[in-house]
């Protein structure tokens, strides 16, 4: 009825399960963000119609922060020609 003693896990065992970890978490978090744009670029279309490729392009080359800018920036966009402008502003920046 004893309880089985393991042996302490090496150094390279808990790096490997935290490498793992960090990876999985990264995983996640990618996902997460290409989520977002695609319900960025979805918004776009609906209110818009199609964009370019090139816009497209840009809008998937954001950063997080500014992708979360635009997602602000979008609730007062009029026109197509908004999000071009506030997309070149952003290349300038």
């Amino acid at each position: 009825m004893g309880l089985a003693i393991k042996p302490p896990r090496s150094n390279l065992d808990l790096t490997r399960s935290w490498l793992r970890d960090c990876f999985g978490w990264f995983n996640f978090l990618l996902i997460k963000f290409n989520e977002a744009i695609a319900i960025v670029k979805l918004l776009i279309t609906q209110r818009f119609g199609e964009v370019s490729e090139g816009i497209s392009s840009q809008i998937e080359g954001l950063p997080l922060a500014d992708v979360e800018g635009l997602v602000k920036a979008f609730l007062s966009f009029n026109s197509l020609e908004d999000l071009e402008s506030w997309l070149q502003e952003r290349l300038r920046s």
